[in-house]
């Protein structure tokens, strides 16, 4: 079992929740952890399913379920690449990366805090 340090920031924990199990760890973990992966992606190649369960160090099919949610709730979206239409990227939509990036800024809450 893995160790966790509730004490540390946020993000950091849920993406210890994310890797600790095998299918990604509890639907609203493995959402955050898509979320915090799309932010720190640094091109369309760490936007893809299979760039983000290498980065989340668990399987595809536990992220396509927590992109298919996050694009239900108006999250994320889903785009084609224009240049190879098999590769999919997932993208934050504007406002919700306005409002991550603004809460972050003000702050990083951990654990122990909330």
């Amino acid at each position: 079992m893995l160790a966790i340090d509730y004490g540390r920031p946020f993000k950091a924990v849920v993406l210890d929740l994310a890797q600790s199990s095998p299918k990604g760890g509890p639907e609203t973990v493995r959402q955050f952890a898509v979320i915090f992966a799309l932010q720190d992606a640094k091109s369309d190649v760490d936007r893809t399913v299979r760039a983000l369960a290498t980065t989340l160090k668990v399987g595809k099919p536990a992220i396509t379920r927590a992109v298919d949610t996050l694009v239900r709730e108006n999250v994320v979206r889903r785009r084609r690449d224009p240049k190879d239409g098999r590769n999919v990227f997932v993208d934050l939509l504007a406002e919700v990366e306005d409002s991550t990036a603004r809460s972050a800024a003000t702050s990083e809450p951990t654990h122990a805090t909330m």
